[in-house]
């Protein structure tokens, strides 16, 4: 019952804050190489709008004289003031990804510690975002076996060293699979994106590797993971 009630306030509320403050759409223009301005008609791009009109109806010293209202203006060197007009613009956040590949298809004959660094993540954006992770963690089969897996990344950077599976150096560092949804490390320095540049200018590159070790007794078969990248715009 309460929650009915909230909700007719909120509804009377809007209803009457329409009544109260009429707005209109008006045009908003977007330039344009080599035309020059045009209007722009596509509200999810861009769109307009202005509200609360005034004349000097709205002074309480108007004078009506003829079914208009006039406003004695008072000796020089005062002035009369006109009401503030106002601007707001609010500019949304967009993000630019590129992933250069969503699917991998591995083989591997002989046991030994092997790694791909083909994964690439390119964005760009005009304000700050959170990086979170989710995935089911290792390589498995689907008879219960799995192969230890391992990913990292280095950031605007190709040709690095890498270390043996679980190790790192100044430049790169291992992260197990099975600890990625929980891995601090590995999302808070994806995490501040926003923060590198204010406007977001120029991209950040992300180089991922993965890493796996099939061993002499690894079954036969065919292994699977995968990983799950939710964005969050960053208030």
């Amino acid at each position: 019952m309460m929650k009915k009630i909230a909700l007719l306030t909120l509804s009377i509320f809007i209803i009457f804050g329409t009544f109260a403050l009429a707005t209109d759409s008006i045009s908003i223009y977007k330039f344009q190489t080599p035309t020059g301005w045009a209007e722009e008609t596509n509200t999810a791009l861009a769109s307009a709008t202005a509200s609360n009109e005034w004349t000097t109806w709205n002074d309480p010293n108007h004078i009506t004289h003829n079914g208009v209202a006039y406003v004695v203006l008072p000796a020089t060197p005062n002035y009369y003031q006109l009401p503030q007009i106002n601007w707001d613009v609010r500019v949304s956040q967009w993000i630019y990804v590129d992933i250069n590949y969503l699917d991998f298809n591995m083989h591997v004959d002989m046991p030994g510690d092997y790694a791909i660094d083909n994964l690439n993540i390119s964005v760009k954006t005009n304000g700050g975002i959170n990086l979170y992770f989710n995935t089911p963690g290792d390589l498995k089969d689907g008879n219960g076996h799995s192969i230890p897996t391992w990913i990292g990344y280095v950031e605007n950077n190709n040709g690095i060293l890498l270390p043996p599976l679980g190790g790192s150096n100044s430049q790169f560092s291992w992260v197990k699979m099975n600890s990625l949804p929980n891995e601090n490390n590995f999302i808070t320095i994806l995490k501040p994106y926003g923060t590198i540049h204010p406007c977001g200018l120029g991209t950040k590159v992300y180089q991922i590797w993965l890493g796996f070790r099939v061993a002499e007794n690894t079954s036969k078969g065919n292994y699977s993971t995968y990983v799950d990248i939710f964005i969050q715009s960053d208030p």
